[in-house]
């Protein structure tokens, strides 16, 4: 596996001025960096930049990175105030990578939730039933309770 497929747990990337070009203002999918991280690492989908995080997914792993202060500083807010960016290095230190989560089918989503729906309704039925039954044995009693004996 070649150095342009791996990912290192500590890692950079260099922002361009071709990036920049590229890139499109107030967008986290396609803002300088994520151009930058997407040429470095071709496999790289799902990317994403904010000034809270980089996140993108290669293969069936997910890399969740905090963004440098210096790359929200010198890169994101001045593109995104209409300023002009500094090309430089992003490192992409102190993150995390786990398995990707696939979301689930729409149609099974919407299945599940009318089962659910139903599962609870059913069950509140069954309780006001058997609420219903303990009421009316209860009156039951309170009215013999108060009957004339015989």
């Amino acid at each position: 596996m070649s150095h342009e497929d791996s990912l290192a747990p500590d890692d950079a990337v260099r922002v361009t001025e071709a990036d920049i070009i590229a890139a499109v203002r107030a967008d986290q999918y396609n803002c300088a960096i994520v151009c930058a991280i997407q040429r470095k690492y071709p496999k790289a989908r799902r990317v994403r930049v904010n000034s809270g995080t980089i996140a993108f997914s290669i293969d069936e792993t997910r890399f969740v990175y905090p963004t440098p202060d210096a790359a929200v500083e010198s890169i994101i807010k001045p593109f995104d105030e209409g300023g002009a960016p500094e090309p430089g290095l992003v490192r992409l230190k102190g993150g995390i990578s786990k398995p990707v989560q696939h979301s689930e089918n729409p149609d099974d989503k919407i299945r599940n939730e009318r089962e659910r729906r139903r599962y609870v309704v059913t069950r509140r039925a069954e309780a006001a039933s058997r609420r219903a039954r303990a009421v009316d044995a209860s009156s039951r009693a309170g009215y013999q309770r108060f009957a004339p004996d015989q």
